[in-house]
C-alpha cells in the first residue's frame, strides 16, 4: 500500500493519500444508488447509481443540443460536457494550472441545475452518488497542490 501511494503521488505520501482517496471516491460513484426522500426518510430508489448517469450523459447532451434554446440551454450544454469529459482526466495529471478549472467543473453543473437551467429540471441536486464523483474530482486534481508543497518544502525550491 505504501508503494502505492508514492506511486500515485510521485514520491510526496500527502499528496499519495488524497489522490487515492479521490480514485477511491470516483470508483465508488459509479456503483452509489441513489436515495429519494419518503415520509418515512430516506429509501434506496429505483433512479439509478452513478454509472446509469456516467452512461446517459451524452444521450442527454444529445438531445439537449438538438433541442436549440437559448443561452442557458447552450450554458447547460457545456457544463455538462464538461463534466462528461472531466471523468477522463482522472487517469492522467493536468498541470496545476488547469486543476483549479477541473476542480470547480461539478460545482458549475451543480449550479446550472440548481438553478434550473438544464430544461429536464434540478435532479442532479438530488442525485446521492454525485457529491461522490464531485469529491473525488476535487480531491484527485487538488493532489497536485499537496505534491507541490511538499516538494517546495523539501527541496525549498520554488
Amino acid at each position: 500500500m505504501s508503494r502505492l501511494i508514492d506511486y500515485l503521488g510521485d514520491g510526496c505520501r500527502i499528496a499519495g493519500f488524497v489522490r487515492l482517496a479521490g480514485v477511491i471516491l470516483f470508483v465508488i460513484s459509479f456503483f452509489v444508488p441513489n436515495a429519494d426522500r419518503t415520509e418515512k426518510g430516506l429509501v434506496w430508489s429505483e433512479s439509478g447509481v452513478g454509472l446509469s448517469a456516467f452512461l446517459i450523459t451524452p444521450v442527454m447532451l444529445a438531445k439537449l443540443l438538438g433541442a436549440g434554446g437559448d443561452w442557458r440551454t447552450f450554458i447547460a450544454g457545456a457544463a455538462l460536457a464538461a463534466g462528461w469529459l472531466a471523468n477522463f482526466t482522472v487517469f492522467f495529471r493536468v498541470p496545476a494550472a488547469f486543476a483549479w478549472g477541473l476542480m470547480s467543473i461539478p460545482w458549475l453543473l451543480f449550479l446550472v441545475f440548481r438553478w434550473g437551467w438544464y430544461p429536464g429540471g434540478t435532479f442532479i441536486t438530488g442525485f446521492l452518488p454525485f457529491y461522490f464523483w464531485a469529491a473525488s474530482m476535487v480531491l484527485i486534481h487538488g493532489s497536485i497542490y499537496f505534491r507541490h508543497r511538499q516538494s517546495r518544502q523539501i527541496g525549498g525550491g520554488v
